[in-house]
């Protein structure tokens, strides 16, 4: 009785031993540079499974390669020869399965599993095996319980395989602050800060992002830089505001509007979170070369009634006054609501568009309902200095569509375009 407990406790250590393994501790010894094919063709009758078998003539390239760390990170059949596939693990740290995005690869009792992506191992299509009689000797039975032992692998790793997703996540991270503290300036001796800009100040202008970086500098020489600039110095060492432009990490988005800007300057200050006195500013002057998109489009909709669904909002009605610069270099935009509330100054080159969008939204489609009309486009009025060209200010004020269903709806109308010629003064 003794010998026979010893003997199922053995059998049953061995299989949970075998069970709570990774892909990569299965195949740690396996380094074949070609594998034996069996080709699975599979059919079901009242008389049972049956499974149809041929082993093919040549074998086919196969190939592993692991990390320093005795990882897979791939592995790759070359399918008859001819086609290449790349198998990668689904979690590198313990893998249950390797897969191609369509296809899995599993490894269990000396034998690859080649089948459709699915858990439930469904339409297995070849067994591979650098053991040609492993093969040969599959019965019918002997596939199916190969299948069934795999299955019952992939529902036991994955509890394993959730805690070593869990504690990879988890190195991850203290990986990332080790590395985020190494880079940081953070009790370092640092004696100068720097702001590289990257977007040249030919290429400036309203609604568009500038793009920059930092370095700083320390006792010894030493230079830390921001990752956009080749290094790995983090952003959250400093803090940043901007006047002319909103302040962010790597770019500057300056606003379609020039009434916050000194001389046409956007400035950018950088201040060290770690050293009291470590601050920085920088300027960069505007070209206004880039196209200025202002969007005042009907967005959303009006409540419809018991009948009707809800239709879309209206444009807003626009005001724009537009002259040249006292120099003559830069044609000014100044847009207002129907209130008078300024709401853009603008300045661009000669040829740099200005679009202005004020459409009106889409109607609700019906249901249950009838369909809600379209919005009305914005009306435009542009008052321009005489012999003024206004072919740099784009429109786009049309109506909203009539929503879809059974009844009857009503795209909205087109805005107006009204031109008006007087004298304009505009200063800024």
């Amino acid at each position: 009785m003794k010998i026979f407990l010893f003997i199922f406790n053995f059998l049953v250590l061995t299989q949970l031993f075998v069970i709570a393994q990774s892909q990569s501790a299965l195949l740690k010894d396996l380094n074949a540079t070609d594998i034996y094919v069996l080709k699975i063709e599979y059919n079901s009758s009242s008389y049972g499974n049956r499974y149809f078998t041929s082993l093919l003539e040549k074998k086919w390239p196969f190939s592993i390669q692991r990390d320093e760390k005795g990882w897979i990170e791939k592995i790759i059949l070359v399918r008859s020869g001819v086609l290449e596939e790349v198998f990668l693990p689904d979690i590198k740290a313990h893998p249950i399965y390797f897969t191609d995005n369509k296809n899995r690869l599993g490894y269990i009792q000396g034998i690859f599993i080649y089948y459709t992506s699915s858990d439930d191992v469904s339409n297995i299509k070849y067994f591979f095996s650098t053991d040609k009689d492993k093969l040969t000797k599959l019965t019918d039975d002997g596939i199916t319980k190969l299948k069934e032992d795999f299955i019952y692998y992939l529902l036991k790793e994955r509890e394993v395989q959730a805690n070593a997703k869990t504690e990879l996540i988890a190195n991850k991270e203290k990986e990332l602050e080790a590395e985020k503290a190494k880079n940081s300036i953070k009790g370092k001796n640092i004696t100068k800060l720097e702001v590289v800009w990257e977007t040249k100040e030919s290429e400036t202008g309203l609604d568009s992002k500038i793009f920059y970086g930092i370095k700083a500098y320390d006792a010894n020489g030493s230079v830390y830089s921001t990752s956009n600039l080749g290094g790995k110095l983090p952003w959250d060492d400093f803090e940043i505001t901007c006047k002319g432009a909103g302040p962010g990490h790597e770019f500057l988005m300056v606003p379609a509007n020039c009434e916050n800007l000194s001389n046409d300057y956007v400035t950018l200050t950088v201040k060290s979170k770690h050293h009291t006195n470590l601050i920085t500013s920088s300027k960069i002057k505007l070209s206004y070369v880039t196209p200025v998109n202002i969007v005042y489009s009907g967005n959303g909709s009006i409540p419809g009634n018991s009948d009707r669904a809800c239709s879309g909002k209206s444009g807003m009605d626009l005001f724009l006054w537009t002259t040249v610069s006292a120099d003559g270099s830069l044609n000014l935009v100044q847009v207002k609501d129907a209130a008078g509330n300024v709401l853009h100054k603008i300045k661009v080159k000669p040829g740099v568009p200005v679009n202005v969008f004020t459409r009106g939204a889409g109607g609700c489609s019906g249901a249950n309902k009838v369909p809600g009309h379209g919005g009305d486009g914005g009306d435009v009025t542009i008052y321009k200095s005489p012999g003024m060209d206004i072919s740099f200010i784009q429109i786009f004020n049309n109506g909203g569509k009539a929503g879809k269903g059974s009844g009857y709806a009503k795209d909205g109308e087109d805005g107006n375009i009204i031109e008006k010629v007087q004298q304009v003064s505009l200063n800024f």
